[in-house]
Formats: structure tokens, sequence, C-alpha cells
């Protein structure tokens, strides 16, 4: 099984890297017969086209990331103790059902530690390296600022937190835990685009500065009010934890893959796959549009 995936695999990346505009990907030698069920024989062109339909434009995506990471990300022994970490936790809570599911998939464990634990681990350094490469531009889109917020619905509770917080007979922590609010109390990285807090009170925290101390500011809407601190808005002092919350933005994973992507020329000739992307991943595809994808 691991073979004839291999093979499916790279005929997939190869249909990236050669042909011609328009053109539909096809293996050189699909004739040939990878197995036979009774009579009936199943060619090499027949499991490309099954696997292709079920997972081609997934299957291509990871196979090119998996290229990329090689060429940017170094294996360290940290990744490879990481890995071999996973596997065994894999082996204690699925038991045989792991040793069964490589076996079927025709798998060793350094088989499943190199093809997919350590290329996983890679890939997430990929958005590390993007981080660090654009860490000034970043800065600027997102303005990310470092604060405490606790967030109530109820008007006492909140002026009870504020007294609380002001006069310093509680932290943050203990007074979400005191006047009943769903905050933790514990610091965050606050980005421009953030969703969580209302618009009106993110507003007023970034016009505070640290030594303005414990604030309170009503929702624009709704019955919410926000009991808030800003920390830090000097990016200089928080640059690790800002790094951190970069690499949790779904949106900056996607940049660092297309940044990446573009960079080493990804470039899909087969219009079919070409067409899935478009609607998976548009941000991977940096090439002319095809006439017949228009």
């Amino acid at each position: 099984m691991k073979k004839i995936t291999a093979i499916c695999s790279a005929a997939m990346v190869l249909s990236l890297l050669s042909g011609c505009s328009d053109a539909t990907a096809s293996l050189k030698n699909g004739s040939d017969t990878l197995m036979k069920v009774g009579k009936t024989a199943i060619t090499k062109q027949q499991v490309y086209n099954i696997m292709y339909n079920y997972a081609g434009s997934t299957q291509v995506v990871s196979d090119a990331t998996k290229v990329i990471t090689s060429q940017e990300v170094e294996v360290t022994d940290e990744m490879k103790e990481s890995a071999q970490s996973t596997l065994d936790m894999y082996k204690t809570i699925y038991s045989d059902s792991f040793t069964d599911y490589l076996e079927d998939a025709g798998l060793t464990e350094d088989d499943y530690i190199n093809d997919y634990l350590i290329p996983s681990l890679q890939a997430e350094k990929l958005t590390d390296l993007y981080i660090d490469e654009s860490y000034d531009t970043l800065l600027e889109r997102y303005k990310p600022v470092k604060a405490t917020i606790l967030k109530f619905t109820d008007t006492e509770n909140a002026n009870s937190a504020l007294a609380a917080l002001r006069d310093g007979t509680m932290t943050a922590e203990e007074a979400a835990n005191e006047f009943e609010t769903d905050s933790t109390g514990q610091p965050e990285i606050i980005t421009i685009d953030n969703t969580e807090y209302d618009s009106v009170a993110l507003a007023a925290l970034r016009a505070a500065s640290p030594d303005d101390g414990w604030m309170n500011v009503s929702a624009s809407y709704g019955t919410d009010i926000y009991v808030m601190h800003m920390d830090e808005n000097n990016t200089d002092s928080i640059k690790d934890e800002i790094v951190e919350a970069f690499a949790e933005i779904s949106d900056i994973n996607d940049q660092a893959t297309a940044f990446y992507f573009e960079k080493y020329g990804f470039h899909v000739y087969d219009i079919d796959l070409y067409k899935a992307l478009r609607d998976s991943n548009p941000a991977l595809l940096t090439q002319e549009v095809p006439v017949s994808a228009e």
C-alpha cells in the first residue's frame, strides 16, 4: 500500500512541475497493472485517478510543503525527540490499534516519524521563520498590545472587581473567580483584528497606557462591561509573547504558506488540480490564470 501511495503521490507532484497550461495529468506508464482482483486488472492510472479525485489537492499541498520545509527548516535533535515522544504517546493510547494502522498503511515506525511527524514539526517552524522575516510588517498590520481584560454582564460585579483591582486587594485572576465572569484574569496579546471583545472597549484600551491603571468601559451594544488594564504597549518588551501569539493566528499561518509557495515557484499545470486549489487554497496560486479556468 505504501508503495502504491508513493507512486501516485510522486505522480501528483510531477504534474505540478512539468506539462503545459490547461493540461490534465496522466501517468506515462498508467496502463501498467498494479494488481488483479480475480480476472480484473487494476492499473496505475486507475489507482492514480481514484487518489487524485479523493485527495488530489490536499496531497499536492502536503507534498509541496514537505519539499519546501526540507529546504528551509533543518531537522533538529529536538524535533526527533518530539516526534519519538509523540509516537510513543500514540502507542500507549491506541495500543494495538495504532500498530494495526501502521501495518495496514505499509508503514514502519521510522516511516511514520520521518514521513509524517517530523514534516509536521518542520511545517510549524516554517510559520516561525515567516514571522521572523516579516516581523516589522506584521507589527504594523496587527498592532499587538498586552492587556488583561475581564468581561462582566452585571454592573455590580464589574464595579466590585474594579474597586478590588484598583486598591490592590485582589489580583485579576482572583477577581475573575470571585465576581462571576468567564474571563480568566490572565494577560493576553490583543491584536487590531480581535473580535472577541467589543470594538469600543478595545479602542479605549488602546488609548490607555500602563500607568493609567484599571478602567471600566461599557460595550457599544448589549449589557457587557469591560474591566481592563493596559499591561504593555511597548512591543520590544513583549516580543517573545507577540511571536507566540502571531503563530496562533490562522491568517498568518496562511500567509506563511503562501509566501513560501511563491518563493519556490509553486506552479500547477493540471487544470483540474488548479481549479480544486483555486476553490480550497486560492492564496497558494500566484501564477497567471489559465484561460480555461477563467
